[in-house]
């Protein structure tokens, strides 16, 4: 299926591109050739974290693993921010069939503007911290390229969620939170939009949150095997397309009755290893001192 969808894409490209598939070949071209801007590693903008890596190659899979609210997702999400907002410039797609838009801006806004999170959500923000966000959010959103479940973000949207955190109520600051959600997204859904993103816009990134919420189109495998075949499909987009895939993975709760709590490579939550044998890089995200205390 994955094979024919790649196929499909190639023959409605060519006709876009010729009017009418003047050529039978066509059907069996080759894809496009990368931009040459792909080769670069990719900084994820943490130095010490690009000291220890390296940072991401073209064609990486990388798998992000970590508790419920350990932050997983928001350094994802960082990480892909710093990639669009690179001086010379950047694209990024994020997939999260659970993240509403108006929370994708939340989050951005407190990347963009160096806020937390929380306290943009519950503690709205003063004239100064409103002036100084616009600014960083306005000059880093002129360079970026930021598109959630394959739409593209508007620089003036997100513009317009500052001034409704600045003059709303908490309770109307927390309905941004809310919002309309995309729905499952199978592997498939995700590779013929990559596709296009890829062939009109060049990205340099791909974030997916998370990977236990990307569907497999076969729906009578077990949640072991299921990820198992998402992991494989999310790798040969990465080869096929040429660019890193970043994934975020729960793992699994048995970490939380441990004495001590940092995660192991084998805590991918429905993992039978396959997950961690096709990634090309494996990070647990462990908060030092927090990871300790018990909140039971």
């Amino acid at each position: 299926m994955n094979s024919l969808n790649r196929r499909l894409f190639l023959m409605w490209s060519a006709m876009t591109a010729l009017g009418v598939a003047a050529r039978p070949e066509l059907l069996y071209a080759d894809p496009p050739r990368i931009s040459t801007k792909h080769s670069a590693v990719i900084q994820t903008g943490f130095p010490e974290l690009d000291n220890a890596i390296g940072g991401f190659r073209p064609s990486d899979l990388i798998i992000i693993g970590s508790r419920p609210a350990m932050g997983g997702d928001s350094l994802a999400l960082n990480i892909g921010v710093n990639a669009a907002s690179r001086p010379s410039g950047g694209a990024i797609a994020v997939f999260s069939p659970e993240m509403p838009r108006r929370a994708f801006y939340t989050h951005l806004l407190g990347i963009l503007g160096e806020i937390d999170t929380c306290r943009l959500t519950y503690g709205g923000l003063n004239d100064a911290e409103c002036t100084y966000s616009s600014e960083n959010v306005a000059g880093r959103l002129a360079i970026s390229r930021i598109f959630l479940n394959a739409a593209p973000i508007q620089r003036t949207d997100v513009l317009e969620s500052i001034r409704l955190h600045r003059h709303s109520n908490a309770m109307e600051r927390a309905q941004c939170s809310c919002g309309e959600l995309m729905g499952p997204l199978s592997v498939y859904d995700i590779g013929n939009m990559l596709r296009r993103l890829q062939r009109d816009h060049e990205l340099d990134l791909v974030v997916v949150d998370d990977l236990q919420l990307v569907c497999h189109g076969n729906q009578t495998k077990n949640c072991e095997q299921s990820l198992a075949d998402s992991a494989r499909a999310l790798k040969s987009l990465a080869v096929e397309l040429q660019i890193p895939i970043i994934a975020v993975s729960r793992i699994i709760a048995d970490v939380e009755h441990r004495g001590y709590r940092r995660p192991k490579l084998g805590d991918l939550l429905w993992s039978d290893g396959t997950a961690e044998q096709v990634a090309d890089m494996v990070l647990m995200v462990f908060r030092n001192g927090l990871d300790e205390l018990d909140f039971s």
